[in-house]
């Protein structure tokens, strides 16, 4: 059992780390953007920039609840119940704990680098039934749902209330996001 929790500590101090990371860089990207703000608004900086500042400090404080729970499971054994755990532990199937997060991870790398090219509302379309199905939920309805409202309910918020300007792709990607964002007066 103890091998288990610091398999899993150890997992999620892996992504935490990851998140920090990548959190720390898309907002140092994010700062360039300041650039292209126009002369008494937000820039399109500040938006992202918050959001990766917020994302920095969850994975930074998931990261020290793990390395706590690391070191908790690391002093509650000793060597030969180490040795005796690691030689009887049932081999896991992928689909849970650790393989779905890293799944949902691998999901927004590919989501990130998507995005320019098919835009934000196709790419997060295609994204939430992916990660709501790696999290676990089955309830298609539901999945389905919440696969087309957030995007539109997003792109509204930012698009058209904040001014903040989210990709909309290229081609064939772009004409649809356009074609939906006048059918919903987004722009």
């Amino acid at each position: 059992m103890v091998a288990n929790e610091r398999s899993a500590a150890t997992a999620r101090m892996a992504v935490a780390g990851f998140f920090l990371l990548a959190a720390l860089y898309l907002y140092h990207v994010a700062g360039g953007y300041a650039r292209y703000a126009s002369q008494g608004q937000i820039g399109p900086n500040v938006w992202p920039q918050i959001v990766l500042a917020l994302m920095a400090l969850a994975a930074a404080a998931e990261l020290l609840a793990s390395a706590r729970a690391l070191r908790r499971a690391a002093g509650s054994i000793t060597v030969g119940q180490a040795a005796a755990e690691a030689t009887t532990e049932p081999v896991r199937e992928p689909g849970g704990g650790s393989f779905a997060v890293a799944l949902c991870a691998l999901l927004v790398v590919a989501y990130v680098v998507a995005l320019p090219y098919v835009g934000f509302l196709i790419a997060s379309v295609l994204l939430l039934p992916l990660v709501l199905l790696a999290a676990g939920y089955r309830r298609i309805e539901g999945i389905l749902a919440m696969a087309i409202v957030v995007p539109i309910v997003l792109s509204y918020v930012f698009e058209r209330l904040l001014s903040v300007v989210f990709p909309i792709g290229l081609g064939p990607f772009e004409e649809f996001t356009k074609a939906v964002y006048h059918t919903l007066h987004i722009f």
